[in-house]
């Protein structure tokens, strides 16, 4: 076994593991074990970047190791933030730690009121149907010695699948922001494992401004949406104030 294999199956277990978790991420219905899954995939795959790396430094794929490493520290923290709106107006509350080591508790008392939906039998399957289907899609394509990397896509597109899923199914505002956040894992894998090194750098960009729309809704529309309606839950969100 050459080095190269061995970082490419190292590559792909961690691979596999990303979308096991982020399928548990999906089926749970405890709003803190999805964060706790959602932190080991964040993990999984900025080690997956880190591994794709390893016989060619390219900083564009270094630097993409960044983003899940930060909301693997920070996601809990904004979700919190997210569910209990600050009291107070004005910054400065940001810049104090009993603040930030306040919220997980108060969320956590809240989250625990409003459960995801508990998936059925029947939907687990749906939702390993289409992650098999990816596998049928996926190695239908032209094979590697192409240059594609048909297992990378076949997690790519099982991880968006899982996401859109939740994100379609959920009733629960911060259940349905994690679906988007394991959709997000699949976009970010695909552009580190498949996007050719020379478009590599703008692809990141763009998946680097989706993160930022990410922030947006967690730090602005979520808040406002709770702080309104007093729920996170999606049926409760009738009304607009001002």
């Amino acid at each position: 076994m050459t080095d190269g294999d061995f970082w490419f199956q190292i590559t792909y277990a961690f691979a596999a593991l990303l979308l096991a978790f982020a399928l548990g991420t999906v089926l749970i219905a405890n709003i803190k074990s999805m964060i706790r899954l959602y932190q080991i995939q964040s993990v999984l795959l900025a080690c997956i970047v880190l591994f794709t790396t390893v016989k060619a430094w390219h900083l564009p794929v270094l630097l993409a190791a960044a983003p899940p490493l930060l909301l693997a520290i920070t996601v809990e923290f904004m979700l919190a933030r997210a569910t209990v709106p600050p009291q107070e107006s004005g910054a400065r509350q940001y810049f104090r730690l009993s603040y930030w080591r306040s919220l997980p508790p108060q969320a956590a008392s809240i989250w625990l009121r409003y459960e995801p939906l508990r998936v059925g039998s029947g939907a687990t399957l749906l939702m390993l149907a289409l992650v098999a289907g990816t596998y049928l899609v996926a190695f239908r394509i032209e094979p590697v010695s192409q240059g594609i990397d048909q297992f990378s896509l076949v997690i790519s597109l099982g991880l968006l699948l899982l996401g859109m899923l939740a994100l379609g199914t959920q009733r629960n505002l911060i259940a349905q922001v994690m679906g988007l956040l394991v959709a997000e894992h699949g976009l970010f894998l695909a552009v580190v494992r498949l996007v050719p090194l020379p478009a590599l750098t703008v692809f990141i960009l763009s998946v680097f401004l989706y993160i930022l729309l990410t922030l947006t809704i967690l730090f602005v529309i979520l808040p406002g949406l709770h702080r309104a309606s007093g729920s996170i839950h999606v049926n409760d969100q009738r009304e607009l104030r001002g």
